[in-house]
């Protein structure tokens, strides 16, 4: 009789210890995800519906990272665009005249970073965080990117409602929370 609630009792530990581990497994996994999907004004962070006012394009992708981080999650989006010489000059001239641009780091009442850099340059792309709206960041924001080379206009929009600080540079967050929805070469 002894033997068989030994057994018992090592069959529950078991069991309790392998839930435990998986529970721990699932809760504190971090996740992620891309997704390449048609441009919908609906899709984009933040709320504004940028297809109306995005000119003529030869060609557009748009792609969504999702992170799971426990309980935590981010999302980024990339709309990336391509445009002849000729509109991408009218394109980069238009966005320069109706955004407002951040125009230093921006920081908190502790001197936390909430913005380390306000423009910066990742390969041949130059990368500027706006101002206007409600932003909150580093909770919300966009970011504007151009790439003479190629022509190319790239809005960058982020969302994390429980981020209070960035603490690298902007080129090292954009690889961190937009992965592969910004392939910057």
């Amino acid at each position: 009789m002894k033997n068989k609630s030994k057994v018992i009792k090592i069959i529950i530990a078991a069991v309790v210890t392998v839930g435990i581990v998986l529970s721990v497994k699932y809760f504190f996994t971090a996740g992620e995800y891309t997704i390449k999907c048609t441009p919908a004004g609906e899709t984009l962070i933040m709320g504004d519906n940028l297809f109306d006012n995005i000119g003529e394009y030869e060609e557009i992708s748009y792609r969504l990272h999702h992170k799971n981080m426990w309980i935590f999650s981010s999302d980024a989006t990339a709309l990336k665009i391509s445009y002849t010489a000729d509109n991408y000059s009218k394109e980069k001239e238009k966005i320069n005249s109706e955004y407002t641009f951040l125009p230093a780091p921006d920081y908190n009442e502790y001197e936390d970073s909430l913005i380390t850099q306000n423009a910066f340059f990742m390969n041949d792309w130059e990368i500027k965080v706006t101002q206007f709206g409600d932003y909150e960041y580093p909770k919300l924001f966009r970011m504007i990117g151009f790439n003479d080379n190629k022509n190319e206009i790239v809005y960058l929009d982020f969302r994390d409602g429980d981020l209070d600080c960035i603490s690298t540079s902007m080129q090292e967050f954009i690889d961190d929370y937009f992965g592969s929805s910004f392939k910057y070469n």
